[in-house]
């Protein structure tokens, strides 16, 4: 969300060290078609994956070192991206799960920094969660 850039290597090299895990895991790509697949594996065990996208949110699906994350993205037409997502962790997830939504181009779309910005419209939705579970403790936990 702030600072979360991958580079996505799509030259068939397999991931570099196993032994080095990370929060984000690592992100290895390749072309099945015209459908770009992005395999991530190397994950530290401790990527916690919040469904709500609110900081302070409790995690909903913890995570391990053996979770792997296969997205799959197809331009299904000149305004459409398909993407897909499905997330196996075989240690805590008995079925793996997915998603899968169009993402739809829209040049109104405005990016903002992600410090506290006047358009940032996000930010007021951390500012009440923060709120609300500091005047209701008992129902954030």
């Amino acid at each position: 969300m702030a600072h979360e850039v991958r580079i996505i290597p799509t030259n068939g090299h397999p991931p570099l060290d196993k032994s080095i895990k990370e929060w984000l895991g690592e992100s290895r790509g390749h072309w099945e078609g015209n459908t770009l697949v992005v395999e991530t594996t190397n994950f530290n065990g401790k990527t916690d994956m919040t469904n709500a996208g609110v900081p302070g949110s409790p995690p909903l699906n913890p995570t391990t070192t053996n979770m792997r994350i296969t997205e799959r993205f197809t331009r299904t037409d000149n305004e459409t991206i398909e993407f897909q997502m499905r997330v196996e962790d075989p240690d805590i997830v008995v079925t793996p799960w997915a998603v899968e939504f169009p993402l739809k181009l829209d040049n109104k779309y405005q990016m903002f920094e992600y410090a506290c910005h006047e358009g940032n419209t996000a930010i007021r939705g951390y500012i009440e969660t923060s709120r609300f579970e500091r005047a209701h403790p008992k129902a954030a936990k």
